[in-house]
C-alpha cells in the first residue's frame, strides 16, 4: 500500500500552467477555513488507506497545490491524529479538510483520506477525463433506490444516476469522482461491482465510501464535467431538476457551475456544545462568515453534505435549513447520519463547496 500511495503522489509532478495559485482563507487558530481555486483542473482522487499519511502528505510535488482533504476515521482518536498530521505536514497553505467518523471498507485501517488537488493534467494512469475541468461542472445531489440488496440498489441507483448524466447531456466518462453513503460498509465490494457494470470495467471514476445509518441501503453522489449550456451568457451557478424529480426548497437536485472557479469550505461545527438547534445557527453563522471572507454567500453555494450524529441536529438541520437558504436556491446535497463527526461533544458538521457571488 505503501508504494502505490507513494506511486500516485510521486506520478503528479510533471510541469504546470496555472492561471493564479489557490488562495487560502484562513482561521483565526491558523487553519484553513476555505481555499479559492480559479482556472485551474482539479484532480479528484480515489479513497485510499495509508499507513503513514505525513508522509504521504510531505510527498506531494511543490508545484501540485491540496485543496481539500476528505477523511473517514474509525474513532475521534483517529480524526484528531490527522488533523495534527495535516498542521505538521502544511505549516501554512493546509487544505481544506473535513471528518466523519465511522467503519471503513479496509479492515485495520485507521483512516481513508481523498484528495483534491489543482493544477494538473494528470498521467494516463489517471487520466485527464478525471480531472474537473475549468468551467461548466455538476453536482449531483446523492441519489437512492430502492433493492433487496445493497448491490440491487446500487444498481438501480446508477441507472437512475446514469438517466440523470444523459438529461445533463453528460457521458459516464465525464465522472470525476462518485461518494456513496452505505450501509453495511462490508457490501462495498459487491457495490464496486455494479460501478464497473455500469461504466466498464477500467472506466470507474474515484470511489469513496461512508457508512451511514438509514433505511436505504446506499446512496450515491457525483461530480462531473459538464457540455457548455446552451445559453451564451449563462449564470454563474444553476439549479436543476431532471424531469420526474421534484423540487425542494431546502436542496436542488443538481448544481450546474459555470464559472471557472470553486470555493472549498472545510467541516464546519458549532462553536461550542449545544442543544441540536444551536449547532445548526452557530455552524451556519460561520457559513456565512466564511463565504463572505471568501467572496461568496449563501446564494452561490454549489454542494452541501451534511453529517449528523444524534436525532436532535438532524431534525433542527431540516427544521432550520429554510431560514437560511433562498427556497430558489438551495445546493445540491447529501445528508447522511454517521457514527461520528469528527469532533467531540459535536453532533453536526457541514462540508460546503461555493462559487464567488456575482
Amino acid at each position: 500500500m505503501k508504494a502505490s500511495i507513494a506511486f500516485f503522489f510521486l506520478s503528479l509532478s510533471a510541469p504546470i500552467a496555472t492561471a493564479s495559485p489557490p488562495k487560502y482563507i484562513a482561521n483565526a487558530d491558523g487553519t484553513t477555513a476555505a481555499v479559492i481555486v480559479e482556472e485551474e483542473l482539479l484532480i479528484h482522487g480515489p479513497q485510499i488507506f495509508p499507513e503513514d499519511l505525513e508522509s504521504s502528505l510531505k510527498k506531494i510535488p511543490k508545484n501540485i497545490r491540496p485543496v481539500k482533504l476528505n477523511v473517514v476515521a474509525v474513532d475521534q482518536t483517529a480524526a484528531d491524529e490527522v488533523r495534527a498530521i495535516v498542521r505538521r505536514a502544511f505549516p501554512e497553505n493546509a487544505p481544506a479538510t473535513s471528518f466523519v467518523v465511522g467503519k471503513l471498507t479496509k479492515l485495520g485501517a485507521k483512516y481513508g483520506v481523498d484528495l483534491i488537488m489543482a493544477g494538473h493534467d494528470g498521467p494516463p494512469e489517471f487520466g485527464a477525463e478525471r480531472n474537473l475541468k475549468p468551467g461548466p461542472s455538476v453536482y449531483v445531489s446523492g441519489q437512492a433506490e430502492k433493492g433487496a440488496t445493497p448491490a440491487e440498489a446500487a444498481k438501480n441507483t446508477l441507472a437512475s444516476l446514469m438517466k440523470t448524466l444523459d438529461w445533463l447531456g453528460c457521458k459516464p466518462e465525464d465522472v470525476v469522482q462518485c461518494k456513496s453513503f452505505l450501509k453495511p460498509i462490508s457490501a462495498a465490494d459487491e457495490v464496486r461491482k455494479e460501478f464497473e457494470v455500469a461504466f466498464g470495467k477500467g472506466k470507474v471514476p474515484p470511489l469513496v465510501f461512508v457508512e451511514w445509518d438509514s433505511t436505504l441501503p446506499i446512496e450515491i453522489e457525483l461530480i462531473a464535467n459538464a457540455p457548455k449550456p446552451k445559453d451564451a451568457n449563462p449564470p454563474p451557478i444553476e439549479y436543476l431538476t431532471p424531469p420526474g424529480m421534484t423540487a425542494s426548497p431546502v436542496y436542488c437536485r443538481v448544481a450546474r457551475i459555470n464559472v471557472p472557479e470553486t470555493i472549498y469550505l472545510s467541516g464546519l461545527y458549532s462553536e461550542k456544545p449545544g442543544t441540536g438547534a444551536e449547532e445548526v445557527e452557530s455552524v451556519f453563522a460561520q457559513l456565512r462568515d466564511t463565504l463572505k471572507k471568501s467572496g461568496s454567500d449563501l446564494k452561490h453555494l454549489a454542494k452541501a453534505t451534511y453529517y449528523v450524529s444524534g436525532d436532535d441536529s438532524s431534525k433542527q438541520l431540516n427544521v432550520l435549513r429554510p431560514k437560511f437558504y433562498d427556497p430558489k436556491r438551495p445546493p445540491a446535497a447529501s445528508k447522511a447520519t454517521v457514527a461520528g463527526v469528527g469532533m467531540k461533544n459535536r453532533t453536526l458538521t457541514m462540508d460546503m463547496i461555493a462559487v464567488k457571488a456575482r
